[in-house]
């Protein structure tokens, strides 16, 4: 292991994006999957080290908010149960902040859960890849922060069960597609990230204790 660091302390937060290249396999010798494996790889070992290098004693402290960016995907179908739009279902709208900040209190990090997959630009023709509304959910909040803080997207809920609340594409239900083309579904994504990161970053202003215990090097 790198840097000494125990595989044990690292942390993967997924984004269930359905931006990124499918069924990249690390190590198989296909010349594009090395080179988008190997690109990976080396921007977490870059952002690895600049970390170890900038650590500094920190407090932890929660926040909880809500946010409407997320829909039940649970549609009852001529022919059973389906994935689409259900406005009525149960939903999930909170939004889970835990704030990392110095001893001075100035804010390091925002590690954010949410209830969403982070499928906007499903099937709309949009060839970017990325982390869709996920990447750009804490993308938006560091600026927030002038890139002073880092944003960490701390994972998706139960993995999926839950649609972004507008999205380019709807799965056919009894023969009804709903359909998006690409300027109109970032348009949707723009509007959505904008709700979630400026919730999240209401949380940023939560006190921490009094004297909270001083954990570890961050």
């Amino acid at each position: 292991m790198q840097h000494g660091l125990n595989e044990m302390a690292i942390w993967i937060g997924v984004t269930h994006t359905f931006q990124a290249p499918p069924h990249v396999r690390y190590g198989s010798g296909d010349e594009k999957d090395d080179l988008f494996c190997n690109a990976v790889t080396s921007a977490m070992l870059t952002a690895a080290e600049g970390a170890l290098q900038s650590q500094k004693l920190v407090r932890l402290g929660m926040g909880l908010g809500t946010c409407n960016v997320n829909c039940n995907r649970d549609v009852l179908t001529s022919r059973g149960w389906w994935k689409g739009s259900n406005p009525e279902g149960p939903s999930d709208k909170q939004v889970r902040i835990v704030r990392i900040e110095d001893l001075e209190g100035n804010v390091v990090a925002l590690w954010i859960n949410y209830a969403v997959q982070s499928s906007v630009l499903q099937n709309s023709g949009s060839l970017i890849s990325g982390g869709d509304l996920a990447g750009l959910v804490v993308r938006t909040v560091e600026r927030q922060f002038n890139d002073d803080v880092v944003a960490i997207w701390g994972g998706v809920g139960a993995a999926g069960d839950q649609d972004p609340l507008y999205k380019a594409d709807w799965e056919s239900i009894d023969g009804v597609t709903h359909a998006m083309d690409e300027k109109g579904a970032f348009g949707l994504l723009y509007m959505l990230a904008d709700r979630l990161s400026t919730a999240s970053c209401a949380q940023r202003r939560r006190s921490l204790p009094r004297n909270p215990m001083v954990g570890s090097s961050f």
